[in-house]
């Protein structure tokens, strides 16, 4: 996937995977988002093509290896850090990832 020059996908590990390793992701799921897919959404770093007119959104560009990895960025532990601040603080604790809401 890191290679790869953008991903499409109904999955959500897959989706994740690729967002860290710095690919471009499109995220096709149409049932509930988890509270990570939500959160990576919010932060750009995926995109929900929940709708048809979403479709234009899809970038068709040569992949910059050198690009924004999480995976070689200073912010990958303060991002993670944070959201589970965020879902703790609100006293919001469940093993289903699925009802965590904000």
């Amino acid at each position: 996937m890191y290679h790869a020059g953008l991903l499409i996908s109904g999955g959500g590990s897959m989706n994740r995977e690729a967002v860290v390793l710095g690919t471009p992701t499109y995220s096709l799921f149409k049932g509930k988002l988890a509270a990570v897919d939500r959160h990576l959404i919010e932060k750009g770093r995926m995109v929900h093509l929940d709708e048809m007119e979403k479709i234009p959104l899809v970038l068709l560009k040569k992949k910059d290896q050198n690009g924004s990895s999480l995976m070689k960025s200073k912010d990958l532990v303060e991002e993670v850090a944070e959201m589970f601040l965020d879902f703790t603080i609100i006293g919001v604790y469940t093993k289903n990832i699925y009802e965590i809401e904000r």
